[in-house]
């Protein structure tokens, strides 16, 4: 290893990932990387959990993706490779890839990358590596049988293996770090969470099981100001919510914003900020429907500002799409309806192309006579999304 890389990697450990100058530490030691690839060696990668950790913190999607790439190809350089070698590159599919890929809503990419890294994790015995894998990929089968327009049958069957994996994984952090294990915390969290979503799919035993994971889970994790917290808290007011119980969800999530919007490290432009404030505005518009949509919109606004902010696009296009579905007024120049934004949600899933959608139909009713807009007939989606979906190829 050579001096200069020796010094880089002392750098970016001792660095506090909140630290000011702590992207800029990341981006000096991917500076020694692009200016002599032919050195590029595994050694090199040692630097990826520290760096890792600062990418979270800044909520930079860009620099994670390079800090990924850069690492992936010095483990991959040598041959034979070393255990500690392939363990490095196990830790960089699942929480560099897998992290990135789901953030920019790639989720069966995410989920192929994570399980090449769980297996690599377990050809070398890596449990913690292992463990951590797969509960990663308990949270993408959820995310994946919740957001996707796959048949009911098929998003059980995500929904079943999502707890199962999220079992597994906590079994095995049990086994590793006791029955106090925060980990094995998160693990309930997440199982929580994917019992709501099964309770939402098809109501029956899961909101009962969605209350124990979370009870378990509030007795293992810290009261901290850590993200598996914070998840928890939001779990949490959504059960309230499945419980009929609007109020107490709502103070739950207000403490949550104001605790969070209070502080002055980062915390109040984060993503569980934002997922909070997403959380307050279904309150808002379900259980106020006339008092709540104005402060709902606004809620989607903010968090809208936050991920856009993160560069994480399609989260801000669903609270976009959600702002027009509360009030298709927001729409620039057309006047929708919701019966004609429920069409177009129905034939198609992916929601950037929805906007985009939007824009092409503004376009078209922009060059036609002004006097026709309020007489038009009803919008036929199917080639304007034909023209979006190509605009979204090509973007």
């Amino acid at each position: 290893m050579s001096e200069q890389l020796r010094n880089l990697l002392a750098k970016l450990e001792q660095v506090n990932p909140g630290d000011r100058d702590a992207v800029a530490t990341v981006h000096s030691w991917l500076s020694y990387a692009a200016d002599d690839p032919d050195s590029l060696t595994a050694e090199f990668a040692i630097g990826f959990p520290y760096a890792e950790k600062i990418a979270k913190a800044a909520g930079d999607l860009e620099l994670m993706r390079r800090i990924t790439d850069a690492c992936l190809i010095a483990v991959r350089g040598s041959t034979p490779r070393l255990r500690w070698e392939l363990g490095l590159e196990a830790r960089v599919l699942i929480c560099g890839a897998g992290w990135h890929l789901q953030r920019t809503h790639q989720l069966e990419s995410a989920l192929n990358h994570t399980q090449r890294g769980v297996e690599i994790a377990q050809g070398i015995t890596a449990r913690h590596t292992e463990a951590f894998g797969k509960k990663c990929l308990g949270r993408l089968e959820r995310l994946i049988a919740e957001g996707s327009r796959i048949p009911n049958n098929e998003s059980e069957r995500r929904l079943e293996t999502s707890v199962e994996l999220l079992q597994n994984a906590r079994r095995m952090f049990f086994g590793i770090e006791g029955s106090d294990s925060a980990e094995a915390g998160d693990c309930f969290s997440l199982e929580g969470r994917t019992w709501l979503v099964r309770h939402r799919i098809s109501p029956s035993t899961s909101l009962v099981h969605a209350i124990d994971c979370a009870r378990e889970a509030r007795r293992l994790i810290p009261a901290d100001n850590s993200k598996d917290y914070w998840d928890l808290v939001i779990l949490e007011a959504e059960i309230k919510l499945a419980e009929n119980e609007p109020a107490v969800a709502l103070k739950i999530i207000d403490d949550t914003i104001s605790h969070l919007s209070a502080r002055s490290d980062g915390s109040n432009r984060s993503e569980i900020v934002a997922r909070a404030l997403c959380c307050r505005a279904s309150i808002l518009g379900r259980w106020h429907p006339r008092s709540g949509i104005a402060p709902a919109i606004e809620d989607l606004r903010r968090a809208e500002a936050i991920y856009a902010d993160l560069n994480q696009v399609y989260l801000a296009a669903e609270c976009r799409w959600r702002q027009l579905i509360l009030d298709p007024n927001i729409a620039a120049t057309a006047y929708l309806d919701r019966q004609e934004l429920d069409e177009l949600e129905r034939a198609e899933p992916n929601v950037q192309v929805r906007l985009i959608a939007l824009q092409e139909l503004d376009e078209i009713l922009q060059n036609r006579d002004h006097r026709l807009v309020g007489r038009r007939s009803r919008v036929d989606w199917t080639p304007i999304l034909k023209r979006a979906r190509l605009r979204n190829l090509r973007d």
